[in-house]
């Protein structure tokens, strides 16, 4: 299996490791032959289809997804979550949105079920858990937010 792949023309990690013992590249899976789908890729890799979607199913064909999958897997079941480019992980919830930088990046998420012109408080804090950014703002559809490796983030609605 590919390693990446392409999801709305946005690069992502596809594959996983294994953990429990050692850090072992898991690149395994079932090919998808492009003359078998019927459905519609929307997610592809190397010209390998990685996930195939048909109305509200969605076939993900890895036994082992690195973490950015869940970008492309949260819009596809909810049209929302954090952008595969995001390095943090996370939950992303309609109250409270929790999320942890794993490298330097740039945080850019649409909240579940949170409307545009909701008030919400965001407090940013370090590796040290220092606070470094506080504010209470009014949320537009989506926030985008610099955070620095191991920055942890919490987006709560008011």
């Amino acid at each position: 299996m590919p390693a990446n792949g392409l999801y709305k023309r946005e690069p992502f990690r596809y594959t996983g490791v294994f953990t429990a013992y050692e850090l072992t590249e898991r690149r395994h899976g079932t090919l998808v032959p492009g003359s078998s789908v019927t459905g519609r890729v929307t997610a592809e890799g190397d010209g390998v289809p990685l996930i195939v979607s048909n109305g509200n199913k969605h076939l993900i064909p890895a036994n082992c997804i690195r973490w950015q999958t869940m970008g492309p897997i949260s819009d596809l079941l909810a049209g929302c979550g954090v952008r595969a480019s995001s390095d943090v992980w996370g939950i992303a919830g309609e109250k409270v949105t929790v999320l942890l930088a794993t490298h330097d990046t740039e945080l850019d998420i649409v909240i579940p079920k949170l409307g545009k012109g909701a008030q919400v408080r965001v407090i940013q804090r370090d590796k040290h858990y220092q606070v470094i950014y506080q504010d209470t703002l009014t949320y537009t559809g989506s926030y985008q937010r610099a955070m620095k490796q191991f920055d942890s983030i919490v987006i709560e609605a008011l």
